[in-house]
């Protein structure tokens, strides 16, 4: 008796996209479909080439770039991508998960702490003295993990990994970190963070710091707001305004990020170790993007962004220094 069952079939996907489609995008339309100029593209194809040549694929870097910046900013599933690339969903995700730990290796290309020298000028673009950055935690959406679900579940009821970034005020990353169950308190993450335990030999003997919210402890280097209990005075009240609109340019980054970027509101993912490679991939192209001029106004803040609104503000964090207390009330009154 003959069976039924049919044997292996030849890939109906859609031939030579690259070659035939891609090639004949005009200028904006490629931008909008992989997010950057062509001439943005063929300059980063030149610097991941070396460290994307490493795997046996036999794909060209700039199929894999494209691949990866196509999956990175839409939510289509790897099957529909595989179609689209004209290869077979397995090697979509192979192609994808080598590309993104290739960016992780190499993110400090792409995000990197300023240096003393430069921390002068990056204050003078903030209204808020000293300040070089402001810090703050977002939540990236992730399929339930099979073990440890409950530690992935943050307060809104659904399973997360925290991305903790410092942006300045041209809403480019100065550093990240990322991969930390969001359970984690904010000021936890920030406490096990290499920023968290770092940052005060960064800026020791500087006058400079972060700006963070309620969440964070007040110390000398990282500055937040008077807690609201009824009896502010004028100077505290206004140092809580300013304060709040510099500290605004690290939402206004996380809500491009994710506009740009948008598999980032939810990763269907069931490798959790490979997720930080994810995310530092979407930031060090948020970088990219913005060093190369290929950011416009109107794409930097959208008001219907759903998942800016999804963290609600954290408790107060009363753990501050003497010191910070000081430094805090002697900026106050610079601000007047």
């Amino acid at each position: 008796m003959e069976s039924s069952r049919e044997g292996p079939r030849e890939f109906s996907g859609v031939q030579e996209y690259i070659e035939r489609t891609v090639t004949g995008y005009s200028d904006p339309y490629f931008k909008k479909h992989f997010r950057m100029s062509r001439q943005s593209f063929e300059h980063l194809a030149h610097m991941m080439a070396i460290y994307l040549n490493s795997n046996d694929s036999g794909v060209p870097v700039q199929t894999k770039l494209l691949l990866t910046l196509w999956t990175l900013a839409n939510v289509e599933s790897f099957r529909g991508i595989g179609d689209r690339f004209g290869m077979y969903m397995g090697n979509v995700h192979y192609i994808f998960l080598c590309t993104t730990r290739a960016f992780r290796l190499n993110s400090i290309k792409f995000i990197k702490w300023p240096t003393r020298a430069e921390y002068r000028s990056i204050t003078l673009q903030f209204s808020f003295p000293y300040a070089i950055g402001s810090v703050d935690s977002t939540f990236i959406r992730i399929r339930q993990p099979l073990k440890q679900c409950n530690v992935y579940t943050n307060r809104k009821k659904f399973c997360a990994v925290t991305l903790q970034a410092v942006s300045k005020p041209n809403l480019e990353f100065i550093d990240v970190s990322t991969g930390y169950p969001s359970s984690m308190h904010d000021a936890s993450v920030f406490a096990h963070s290499q920023l968290g335990r770092n940052l005060s030999i960064l800026l020791e003997g500087t006058p400079f710091v972060l700006l963070g919210d309620s969440a964070y402890g007040l110390t000398t280097t990282l500055m937040k707001p008077y807690p609201d209990n009824g009896r502010l005075d004028e100077t505290e009240k206004n140092f809580n305004r300013v304060l709040s609109q510099n500290r605004s340019a690290v939402e206004r980054s996380f809500s491009l990020l994710k506009n740009k970027w948008r598999r980032l509101r939810y990763l269907d993912m069931l490798l959790l170790n490979r997720i930080p490679d994810v995310i530092l991939t979407a930031c060090c192209l948020h970088n990219y993007i913005i060093q190369r001029g290929d950011v416009q106004p109107e794409d930097q803040y959208r008001e219907d962004d759903e998942e800016n609104d999804e963290e609600e503000e954290e408790r107060d964090n009363d753990n501050s220094t003497t010191a910070g207390k000081q430094k805090r009330n002697r900026i106050k009154y610079l601000l007047m």
